[in-house]
């Protein structure tokens, strides 16, 4: 779910401009970028200063290219086009939405969920997850009211329990904290 508009799922990110035909390269915030070959329309969040809804765009062309989904939308016909959309999120509707397999999840679930420690003791919440390409970061408003970033990493990141409603960090993330904090 998008934060304001909950019938879409965030899948990418426009990165840049490809060639001076309009091409997209929108870096995939999913760990599949293939799946957008299966799709015949993305939303894309303009951001617009009166708070519109998305605009759809019906894909007229796919290809990856070094990681990255280089999409030709219908309406972006030059680069100049496509560089206006630089930084803008790209959305599907959730009913094109891949199934998702054991011990998969979206991202954004996060939210929302509890964070304990290998202990089982309570740290916080999770605020948040800041979509940072190759490297998301969780982050967690402490017990103590204060605000922790968390790579979201094996090195930190012992397990995500959704059923349970809650993040296990090792206590490597210990290492984060201000000397203060650490218990």
């Amino acid at each position: 779910m998008h934060r304001r508009h909950p019938s879409l799922r965030l899948v990418g990110r426009v990165a840049g401009a490809h060639g001076v035909r309009g091409e997209l390269s929108v870096f995939p915030l999913t760990n599949d970028p293939a799946r957008f070959f299966d799709l015949e329309q993305v939303y894309v969040d303009l951001e617009s200063p009166a708070g519109g809804p998305p605009q759809p765009f019906e894909i007229e062309g796919v290809r990856l290219h070094k990681g990255r989904a280089l999409l030709k939308l219908t309406r972006v016909e030059t680069r100049n086009d496509a560089e206006r959309l630089i930084g803008h999120d790209v959305l599907i509707d959730k009913v094109d939405e891949v199934e998702l397999g054991e011990g998969e999840f979206f991202v954004e679930s996060l939210t929302g969920l509890g964070v304990e420690d290998e202990r089982g003791e309570k740290v916080g919440v999770v605020s948040s997850v800041q979509d940072i390409p190759g490297n998301p970061i969780l982050t967690i408003e402490t017990v103590g009211g204060r605000e922790l970033l968390v790579p979201f990493k094996r090195v930190f990141v012992a397990s995500v329990e959704l059923e349970r409603g809650r993040v296990v960090l090792l206590d490597s993330y210990r290492g984060l904290l201000d000397p203060v904090e650490v218990p």
